[in-house]
């Protein structure tokens, strides 16, 4: 076995690898333009603070909408209410019914009178006609 000597470190050598060390150090770390091509993509500040502003408006929409047990509990309400209107129409329509049937028989007793009416105007007409009837 070989033995490997030491060589002394002079201020040379110290200056040439504190030289490579900062080189490799300046490689590794990113540049101005680095870092505003990392940047490019991010928020502004005032866009944050339009899109704090939509999340605000949001939150309130949000607030104002109903969830889906009052949307359930809206539903069973217009169909009670449906079932009253209903009922109520199908009042009205026997109300009507029974107005029609009778506006019907009062038409036909009119007809009944109307028909009564004219033959006894012809018959007392026949009856003026004759000559024994006149005096």
């Amino acid at each position: 076995m070989k033995k490997i000597k030491k060589q002394k470190m002079t201020l040379d050598k110290l200056a040439i690898v504190i030289q490579q060390d900062f080189n490799d150090i300046k490689e590794r770390f990113a540049t101005k333009d680095d870092l505003k091509e990392a940047v490019a993509g991010l928020a502004t500040k005032n866009e944050l603070n339009e899109l704090k502003e939509i999340v605000a408006d949001l939150a309130i929409t949000v607030v104002g909408l109903a969830t889906k047990e009052e949307l359930k509990q809206v539903h069973e309400e217009v169909i009670k209410s449906r079932d009253n209107v209903l009922t109520s129409n199908d009042k009205i329509v026997k109300e009507l019914k029974l107005i029609r049937e009778e506006q019907i028989a009062h038409t036909m007793a009119h007809k009944r009178v109307d028909d009564r009416v004219d033959d006894h105007e012809t018959r007392i007409i026949q009856l003026e006609n004759q000559p024994s009837a006149r005096v």
